[in-house]
């Protein structure tokens, strides 16, 4: 991970789920992350096996993109060819309980050169054992300050799974990262 966005709200996720392989979505407290909220965002599933959806999102998501996100599908924000793959792997951190971060491009419908974004998803489990959500941030270093432009699609570059172990992880120093594409295409 390369943004302080995603640094900050990694290490609140890892502090806050202690030994489990994730913490519980209502003990999420935003004012402990009030500065890193307009780049929020939080995923859900209708039903089981129906796609994700934003329920929440930061202000300078709505910015960015210019456009309410939530109840949007997630892959709609992805261009053609990497809508699928970005919802498999919205499934996967959800099925096995680990954070996974993208590297990514926002492209523009004009010919503005793509910018750089960064994009953590972090499992959150639900109270009464239902279907894992998911709290995640998207993010540039430095942070976009210019929306004259909506973003029109997002490129995934590279995702990469941050794997934990509860009782070894001292902090975000320790994290193993591994090539999720090989693990997800299929």
């Amino acid at each position: 991970m390369k943004n302080a966005t995603s640094l900050e709200l990694y290490h609140y996720w890892n502090n806050l789920r202690g030994s489990r392989a994730a913490p519980l979505r209502n003990h999420v407290d935003p004012m402990a992350i009030r500065s890193i909220l307009p780049d929020l965002f939080t995923l859900k599933n209708e039903s089981s096996g129906s796609e994700p959806v934003f329920s929440l999102t930061g202000t300078r998501l709505y910015n960015l993109f210019q456009r309410e996100l939530r109840g949007m599908a997630f892959a709609s924000l992805w261009e053609t060819d990497a809508a699928a793959f970005a919802t498999r792997i919205v499934f996967g951190v959800q099925e096995h309980g680990l954070p996974v971060v993208f590297d990514i491009a926002g492209g523009y419908t004009d010919n503005l050169p793509d910018i750089s974004l960064e994009m953590l998803l972090l499992p959150l489990d639900e109270d009464a054992g239902g279907r894992r959500r998911i709290l995640g941030c998207l993010g540039s270093e430095p942070a976009i300050s210019d929306f004259s432009r909506p973003l029109d699609h997002l490129k995934l570059l590279r995702s990469r799974l941050l794997e934990v172990t509860p009782q070894v992880y001292p902090g975000a120093s320790n994290d193993v990262s591994i090539d999720l594409f090989s693990r997800l295409r299929g």
